[in-house]
């Protein structure tokens, strides 16, 4: 988990990073910015900060507004390109990359652990964790918070 957890943090700080530095480079022979790569760069370097604070469910939306956030910065990047040089070519890294960061929390995001879970009481964390499995009450857990599993109230 902690792996997957690097795995996506810094895809995403390296894409939000690809995008800002893509948003400083000439594109074409007007030297005009573009406005599109700098707002794009600080919605990803935001996410990395949401995706320690939310559960299951919000990672899993949070994932999905990154896919689409890199595929936009990918076609974007296409499509403004009017000269080969490095600022398309770096916005387009930007844009894998936060779109795979994406991918990975749409996929397995809700495995990952929550901000300020290690400092639950352990009662909340299985009934956090029995939620999330769908599983109920086995015998070791009654044994440990003093029911009788064999009770049938």
């Amino acid at each position: 988990m902690k792996r997957l957890m690097w795995t996506v943090t810094v895809a995403l700080v390296l894409g939000a990073a690809a995008l800002w530095g893509a948003g400083r480079l000439v594109w074409s022979d007007d030297e005009q910015d573009l406005a599109w790569p700098t707002p794009l760069a600080l919605l990803v370097l935001a996410s990395v900060g949401a995706m320690f604070a939310l559960r299951a469910v919000g990672r899993r939306l949070l994932g999905g507004v990154l896919v689409v956030v890199g595929v936009a910065a990918c076609v974007l990047a296409v499509v403004d390109a009017e000269l080969f040089g490095m600022g398309p070519v770096i916005a387009l890294l930007g844009g894998l990359l936060t779109g795979g960061a994406g991918g990975l929390l749409v996929a397995r995001g809700h495995r990952l652990p929550r901000l300020g879970s290690r400092y639950e009481a352990p009662a909340a964390q299985r009934a956090e964790q029995r939620k999330d499995t769908g599983r109920t009450d086995d015998l070791w857990t009654a044994l440990s918070e003093g029911k009788d599993p064999t009770d049938d109230d």
